[in-house]
């Protein structure tokens, strides 16, 4: 399986983890079921999964992102987390390497199957298309929850700063 390895290091390097099985069901049935097309229309099918199957990872890794940078900034001091959280990727870095994924388990199955599919680069994706991934991920984590993470989790209610920030407030 040579997405596998493609797959581990990306869930690695962002210390989150994409399920495989998932994805392999997603693009396998695109390729299984659609041999007869072209690539172009295969290309739109996997597009359309994408746009279904990305916002909801990237919610989650988002999630994970923002609260691991938050709590780098509340432990200045702590240089391993601080390298984690620095070798994570960028949300658009993030929405490229699941494309990428995308693209490695289609042309794997295409090549399973003895289909000709081979995927166009990016899928076709528009400009602005892939912009409107990176925004709805972007936009998942609320500034609130932000704050209640770093208050609760990231500093703790009992931290100076945090009793500084209430009376200056109050």
């Amino acid at each position: 399986m040579p997405h596998r390895k493609a797959l581990d290091d990306f869930n690695k390097k962002n210390k989150y983890v994409i399920k495989d099985k998932l994805l392999i069901n997603y693009v396998g049935s695109v390729v299984r079921n659609n041999v007869g097309n072209t690539n172009e229309v295969q290309n739109q099918f996997i597009r359309t999964r994408i746009q279904n199957y990305l916002p909801a990872e990237a919610l989650k890794y988002e999630r994970q992102r923002q609260e691991m940078m938050l709590l780098s900034k509340a432990k200045p001091n702590d240089r391993k987390l601080k390298a984690t959280v620095d070798a994570m990727s960028s949300p658009a870095r993030f929405v490229e390497g699941c494309v990428n994924l995308f693209d490695a388990i289609a042309k794997e199955e295409a090549h399973k199957q003895g289909s000709t599919y081979n995927p166009l680069p990016f899928f076709e994706f528009k400009g602005s298309e892939f912009v409107g991934l990176i925004k709805a991920e972007v936009d998942s984590y609320k500034y609130a929850e932000g704050r209640r993470f770093e208050i609760f989790k990231a500093y703790g209610i009992t931290d100076q700063r945090f009793i500084n920030e209430a009376r200056a407030l109050g």
